[in-house]
């Protein structure tokens, strides 16, 4: 079968899955973390700053971006994940300093923005440089979008994270699928499985927040935020201009 048909198709099982699913409210205590110790009068003190390396890695990223090269179309994918980046850490710093539904909206909103500015550039550089331009800003939309939905739809009384859900774990599959299904560097697939790798320790630290806490006294909130900088900054890594000659573009031999 055709790589980029199959591609399609799963993209349109995991868009059907997630809307087969029953709404999914936000749950109340997700808004509650094991490490609530206030210092120098800011609350969730060591969740609040260990977003710090992402407004870094964020910044430092855009200023080398605008030494080095020039914002054009082709190049918008870039400037705006490291924006992302930088957003994320002062997002998600607001959200932890006063956690409620409103301030997670902008903790999510940045998050949104890096997941879809990520896959274009994956889908521009492994299936079609062209697609990878069109979807971004429709791609973007549809993720500050998803955030704003499930807003609105919580102040509404029902509810329903299923969109967010599609925008933030749907590229985590479809890129791993895309570097392994396209051709690709044995370097490339390699720093994309120590993406995943990072993204899952981040996840799986979150979960165990109030067990890491009694154990380490730092909570796996807080180490989630250092492990998801690692897979940001991985995954700045594997975009960087000096991989440019790395990537192929099978599609043009379709």
């Amino acid at each position: 079968m055709n790589r980029t048909i199959f591609f399609l198709a799963f993209t349109i099982c995991c868009v059907i899955a997630v809307f087969f699913l029953p709404a999914i409210p936000q749950d109340a205590a997700y808004h509650r973390f094991a490490d609530n110790r206030t210092f120098f009068n800011i609350p969730n003190f060591y969740n609040v700053i260990s977003n710090i390396p992402f407004i870094i890695i964020g910044f430092v990223g855009l200023i080398h971006f605008f030494k080095t090269e020039t914002l054009t179309f082709a190049t918008l994918a870039r400037v705006t994940l490291f924006a992302g980046v930088m957003l994320i850490g002062f997002g998600s710093g607001y959200y932890h300093w006063q956690p409620s539904n409103f301030s997670l909206v902008w903790d999510r909103i940045p998050m949104a923005i890096v997941f879809m500015s990520f896959f274009s550039i994956v889908i521009g550089a492994y299936i079609n440089p062209k697609w990878g331009r069109v979807i971004l800003i429709p791609f973007i939309m549809l993720g500050i979008g998803s955030v704003l939905r499930w807003y609105a739809s919580e102040q509404a009384g029902h509810g329903d994270l299923r969109l967010y859900v599609l925008v933030q774990f749907y590229p985590m599959l479809a890129i791993p699928l895309i570097v392994f299904l396209f051709p690709a560097s044995r370097r490339m697939r390699l720093e994309m499985v120590t993406l995943i790798v990072l993204y899952a320790v981040a996840k799986l630290v979150a979960y165990k927040d109030q067990e890491i806490f009694q154990t380490l006294t730092i909570s796996g909130h807080s180490l989630k935020h250092l492990f998801a900088a690692g897979a940001v900054l991985m995954m700045l890594q594997m975009t960087a201009p000096l991989r440019k000659s790395t990537l192929k573009f099978p599609s043009q031999q379709f």
